[in-house]
């Protein structure tokens, strides 16, 4: 279903996405991300265990013997974009999280990216920076806006893409 301006989450179940953008326009990368993602959970290529962490981090826990679901995990990191403005940051914070969670190695969402023609990264010699923005969002976020809770969840994605530095 395609609401850009509804107020549901991306992921409403295991059955029900709404195509809500996740970076800004005129990037149309939106719904080839939500489609990568998808691909990924029904695969089973996300890497939950980085989704967990940093559900935690965001301040999300669950009641005792009961765990995250993979649509519990993507309601709760992956946000839509609003063109208002309330979370000018939020495209790079979806575009890190993309990186550090449809695979267990942070290169292969990369590189997928890079092949994707709907990508600013598909444009010969322009990179991610994905480790230096990372870097100025922890060190700055409470300055810029940010939330505690999104800061904290900046350490753990921090970690993880330490392998893209440079790329």
């Amino acid at each position: 279903r395609f609401d850009s301006m509804g107020g549901e989450d991306i992921f409403g179940s295991s059955r029900n996405m709404t195509l809500h953008l996740i970076f800004l326009p005129p990037v149309s990368f939106s719904m080839s991300c939500l489609a990568k993602i998808e691909a990924a959970r029904v695969k089973g290529t996300l890497d939950t265990g980085v989704m967990r962490r940093l559900a935690l981090a965001f301040g999300e826990e669950k009641t005792a013997g009961s765990d995250f679901t993979d649509d519990d995990l993507l309601k709760i990191l992956i946000k839509r974009v609003s063109p208002s403005g309330n979370d000018i940051h939020r495209g790079t914070i979806n575009q890190v999280l993309l990186l550090a969670f449809i695979d267990r190695d942070p290169m292969v969402p990369l590189k997928w990216m890079k092949q994707n023609r709907l990508s600013f990264l598909s444009i010969p010699g322009v990179k991610a920076d994905s480790c230096n923005h990372v870097r100025m969002l922890r060190s700055k976020g409470t300055t810029l806006g940010l939330p505690e809770n999104h800061v904290r969840m900046l350490d753990v994605l921090g970690e993880k893409i330490v392998p893209l530095e440079g790329m």
